[in-house]
């Protein structure tokens, strides 16, 4: 795939020294193409942004240069034409196989046995998949926390599924990652997103 017309790099400059450092530019700008003209669901941002920072966590947190990549990469399957045969043809089979294990599998229609489906997916793959999963489920709960705060309950109609059972799954997430990471600050900082969450939630309830 070719970059997007006009970006040949992240414009945060964040965000362009974790890629430069993992040495991952080809990964953004597949990430990019892939996503070019999609919105996230939860605060209308472009696409691309939320890779992005699941890459910046996932190295802030300790991950390698492929798992960067690979966290760049992790929804280009899900949520694009791309197809596992061009990750892997371009970025190899370790890449390939970590955004396989990130991977819905749209194949189960029931969302919640989807995405019981696709933590048991990154529990086989093992704890480097787990860190950029722990990392991509930080990045979604503080996008539809910070969406939560502009629009309350609303937001949860720009969502397939209530806030009630988005917030459970995160929590079982939240398990996963600690059986598979331990206590870790990545962990910690997830359990204390969604508490926050909840708090806010609550509080809203009795106003």
């Amino acid at each position: 795939m070719a970059a997007v017309p006009g970006k040949s790099a992240p414009e945060d400059p964040g965000v362009a020294a974790v890629i430069d450092r993992a040495g991952a530019i080809e990964a953004w700008r597949f990430a990019a193409d892939a996503h070019a003209g999609q919105l996230r669901a939860a605060n209308l941002a472009p696409y691309i942004q939320h890779p992005e920072r699941v890459a910046e966590l996932t190295a802030a947190h300790g991950g390698d240069d492929g798992m960067i990549a690979a966290a760049l990469l992790h929804d280009v399957i899900e949520d694009s034409p791309a197809e596992t045969e061009q990750i892997r043809d371009a970025f190899g089979a370790d890449i390939a196989g970590l955004v396989d294990a990130l991977t819905d599998d749209r194949r189960i229609e029931d969302y919640g046995e989807r995405k019981t489906a696709l933590r048991e997916q990154v529990r086989a793959a093992g704890e480097r998949a787990a860190l950029i999963y722990g990392s991509d489920k930080l990045a979604n709960s503080r996008d539809l926390h910070g969406a939560y705060a502009e629009l309350g309950e609303d937001v949860a109609e720009r969502l397939e599924i209530t806030l009630d059972l988005r917030l459970r799954i995160w929590r079982d997430d939240e398990e996963m990652c600690r059986e598979l990471l331990g206590d870790t600050e990545l962990c910690d900082a997830l359990g204390a997103e969604l508490d926050a969450f909840e708090r806010d939630r609550a509080t809203a309830g009795r106003r």
